[in-house]
């Protein structure tokens, strides 16, 4: 007898083992959070929700004092985010036209744009505040600069060496 098929082989897969747990409730989203801190929650999306509606969640937050605001794409569910935002709503629910209108705005608020400008030297105890010492927290390749476009104080390496510029964090180009 020629068998054309193999067996049927029966198997049973437990799928919810592979999914995410579900969300935790409201209050234990910032459970971790200082008694006395303002509470505020940025949720940036595309404005498309999975996994049933966020409404009641934000609201719940909200009636905890949690301050929401929502940032998403035009073409996502407006309503929703305008809902979930805190009042006044047009001060808390920003809406963008398309995901490049987004990434620029993203760049704008991580001050990615930016150009890095020229830098002043400055004296070493103004970068101090760079690493948890509190002291001689730039590397002795690198010297304390103030960015002119930035105004941040940064240890910034000597020419000839790269890196972040704190403490063992130079390195010259001879040492590659």
């Amino acid at each position: 007898m020629i068998q054309l098929h193999p067996p049927f082989i029966h198997t049973c897969i437990n799928y919810s083992n592979l999914l995410p747990p579900p969300p935790p409730p409201p209050q234990q989203i910032l459970r971790h959070s200082r008694a006395n801190a303002t509470k505020v929650i940025f949720l940036i999306t595309d404005g498309y929700s999975n996994g049933g509606d966020p409404r009641p969640v934000a609201a719940a937050l909200r009636e905890q004092g949690v301050e929401i605001y929502t940032l998403g794409i035009w073409q996502g569910n407006i309503r929703e985010l305008h809902d979930m935002a805190s009042h006044p709503k047009d001060q808390h629910c920003y809406l963008v036209h398309n995901f490049a209108e987004f990434e620029a705005l993203a760049r704008r608020a991580l001050h990615e744009d930016l150009p890095t400008g020229s830098y002043i030297q400055e004296d070493l105890s103004r970068c101090s505040s760079l690493c948890e010492a509190g002291s001689d927290c730039c590397d002795i390749m690198a010297s304390c600069k103030c960015g002119t476009h930035t105004g941040q104080y940064d240890c910034i390496c000597e020419k000839g060496h790269y890196g972040k510029g704190l403490q063992q964090e130079c390195t010259g180009r001879s040492q590659m």
